[in-house]
Order: C-alpha cells, then sequence, then structure tokens
C-alpha cells in the first residue's frame, strides 16, 4: 500500500504503478533469500566475516543468539551517508 502511494505520487497510470511494485515485491524475495543464505554461511564459515569486513563490535553483536532463524534486514539509506557525503549534493543546491 505505501509503495503504491509512493508511486502514485510520482505520476503514471495505476498499470505500470502496479507493475513497478511486483516487481519491487520480486528483487526483495531475492535479496532477502540472498541475505539469509550469506549469514547462514557466515555462521558456519567464520571467514566469511572477513569478507564482509565486519568490525569488532559488529563480531559480537551476532554472536547474540536472537532466538529466531530468519533475518530480518532493514535500513534507511541516509544512515549510510556521511557528512562528506552530503557536502557535494548541498554545495550544489547553493
Amino acid at each position: 500500500m505505501i509503495m503504491l502511494l509512493l508511486l502514485s505520487a510520482l505520476g503514471g497510470d495505476d498499470a505500470d504503478q502496479l507493475a513497478e511494485v511486483r516487481v519491487y515485491k520480486q528483487q526483495r524475495s531475492v535479496y532477502i533469500r540472498m541475505i539469509q543464505k550469506v549469514k547462514d554461511a557466515a555462521l558456519v564459515d567464520h571467514s566469511i566475516l572477513e569478507e564482509l569486513g565486519l568490525t569488532a563490535i559488529e563480531r559480537d553483536l551476532i554472536s547474540i543468539d536472537p532466538g529466531y532463524k530468519a533475518v530480518s534486514p532493514t535500513a534507511r539509506l541516509d544512515s549510510f551517508l556521511t557528512e562528506a557525503d552530503k557536502a557535494p549534493a548541498a554545495a550544489a543546491a547553493s
């Protein structure tokens, strides 16, 4: 529902919007399965943790058993931006 609202704000017809939502849902399912497989492999083969470049604190966090098997990846794009990342956009807006 939220995706439909966002897409309607961007314009276009309903058929296009529904098609975009379907593609998004399919991609999301693939990404979640992929992340689950990486998580399962990393818990067995700790060399994968090296490849992922986890910090010591991140390693400590993943060593805690949450009591469930499935991952629930969530993120906000702005959580990955630093002030340095924001500076060029702010300069361009001036």
